[in-house]
């Protein structure tokens, strides 16, 4: 009998026990949740609930990604209206020489050529793009020599509107010697009075002792080509105008 109530005792107390740890178990969550509560309390953190807090929320935490977005929208932008607006040339002529031509001055030489240039692509303007590869020999640098010459390699090898050569003795002999395919035809000596150190309303600021040449690509890749065709014949057209210019 008194083993039945030693059993009993001990089935109280286990329960009891069980009820205390589950009890203290329980406090210890809801401290824990309690604690999570004032942490998140005092952090300070608000939620937007209207849209304006949302968007304020936005800009705040996104800035700097917003700035960056406009600025490469504003700049795909201005690139494409300046592809839109950029006028066609009815002519490219390439200027070499080891006597360097001023960049100030190219602008005289396109105005001087519109003047006589006719209106070859049919747009409803003249415009003639002169690419100047010149440089000083003795005084420009190395390596602003060789830009120069890959520039010049570029516009020979891979541009098809730019049949026209404006060159001396010197560049003529380059053309011929070191160009592979480059094939000089109709030259025209350009007058004395087309020579001068500074801009005026008769002369061209450019070296003296130049010719102007039209390619032949009769034997290149480009023969097949239309683009280069019809630049070939506007070019021999545009030296036939040059030689009636007194």
């Amino acid at each position: 009998m008194s083993s039945d109530n030693h059993k009993k005792s001990e089935t109280l107390r286990q329960r009891d026990k069980a009820r205390k740890d589950f009890l203290e178990l329980k406090r210890m969550q809801q401290e824990n949740e309690n604690n999570n509560t004032e942490h998140v309390a005092y952090s300070g953190e608000i939620k937007p609930v209207t849209f304006g807090e949302k968007v304020s929320h936005f800009f705040y935490y996104h800035s700097v990604a917003v700035v960056l977005v406009i600025v490469a929208i504003a700049i795909v932008a201005f690139v494409t209206v300046s592809c839109l607006n950029r006028v066609a040339p009815d002519l490219k002529i390439v200027v070499y020489d080891n006597r360097i031509l001023a960049d100030m001055y190219v602008g005289n030489i396109e105005e001087y050529f519109e003047k006589i240039c006719p209106d070859y692509n049919g747009d409803g303007k003249v415009c003639v793009s002169v690419i100047n590869c010149t440089y000083e020999t003795g005084v420009s640098t190395a390596q602003y020599q060789n830009t120069i010459m890959q520039r010049l390699q570029g516009i020979v090898v891979t541009d098809t509107t730019c049949m026209l050569v404006i060159t001396s003795e010197k560049g003529y002999d380059y053309f011929t010697n070191y160009i592979n395919g480059m094939v000089l035809t109709s030259p025209l000596p350009l007058p004395q009075s087309y020579y001068s150190e500074c801009a005026t309303d008769k002369d061209l600021p450019i070296p003296d002792g130049m010719t102007v040449y039209c390619r032949d690509i009769s034997e290149t890749l480009m023969s097949g080509n239309k683009e280069a065709q019809a630049a070939v014949k506007n070019g021999l057209d545009f030296i036939s105008l040059l030689k009636e210019v007194k």
